[in-house]
């Protein structure tokens, strides 16, 4: 598999002696990624107050979870005019992260808390609560598991009841390793995800973690036309019904409809 493999090697002398060598070594892609390319449909407004770090798209409506201490949140929205249906904020000692569903329960992140809470999504009342050892950042469902990312190369495939990890890869392009992975988007059976400070998103093939698409969003969003704080680019929801793709970063006041060709 790309990234860090191991081999092991055992001799014996004549002495019946045993000797055993072990050494590491990465194994990189040599393709490079394909340069995905987009149309842009529209423009929408987004809560400049969002320091948005989770996006998804459910039954017509936005889920959206916005980070800092004592000022993180959970929010639905409509998706059409983005006025609040509901909203949860989060205790002011946790650091709110990525978001996704299954089977109405809505699992959120936190940063370094290492606490994932499980939401009833129609209510916002907690229900469950798991603990993990890496910090959070993205978060998506891969068919019966849910995919989770830690800034790190490594995206972890976790079981929805109990949270045990059930697998991992590593994220590596024809360059080496790809740290800082952050939002996760599940897309027709691919991860996509946002790499934490740059204005890309990534297409990882989720059996071998090679990055085998790379999407170039830099001239998307002009930061030379605000003055006010504006943060790196985050989220990524796909809506299934048009096959279209929303991005948004934190504290960006718009929010960009796209479709690749």
């Amino acid at each position: 598999h790309y990234g860090r493999n191991s081999i092991k090697v055992m001799s014996q002398n004549l002495d019946d002696k045993i000797n055993i060598t072990s050494k590491s070594f990465f194994i990189y892609p040599k393709e490079k990624p394909q340069t995905l390319n987009y149309e842009l449909i529209r423009i929408m407004a987004h809560d400049k107050n969002s320091y948005t770090q989770g996006l998804l798209i459910k039954n017509g409506k936005f889920y959206e979870s916005s980070g800092q201490y004592g000022k993180s949140f959970l929010r639905e929205t409509d998706f059409e005019n983005g006025k609040i249906i509901r909203e949860k904020k989060i205790g002011d000692s946790f650091f709110a992260e990525g978001i996704t569903i299954y089977e109405n329960k809505l699992f959120m992140l936190t940063w370094k808390s290492k606490v994932c809470f499980v939401y009833d999504m129609n209510s916002f009342n907690i229900i469950q609560e798991f603990k993990y050892k890496t910090e959070g950042w993205g978060l998506s469902t891969f068919n019966d598991q849910i995919v989770m990312s830690d800034g790190s190369e490594k995206i972890y495939f976790r079981n929805p009841g109990s949270f045990d990890i059930e697998k991992i890869i590593e994220v590596y392009d024809n360059n080496g390793k790809v740290n800082n992975i952050n939002e996760l988007e599940v897309i027709n059976d691919e991860i996509y995800c946002n790499i934490y400070g740059e204005d890309i998103i990534l297409k990882i093939n989720p059996e071998t973690g090679i990055v085998e698409g790379k999407l170039d969003l830099q001239n998307i969003f002009n930061r030379k036309n605000y003055s006010d704080k504006i943060d790196v680019m985050n989220g990524i929801a796909y809506n299934d019904e048009t096959q279209t793709i929303f991005i948004t970063g934190k504290w960006w006041p718009s929010m960009y409809e796209i479709k690749l060709n």
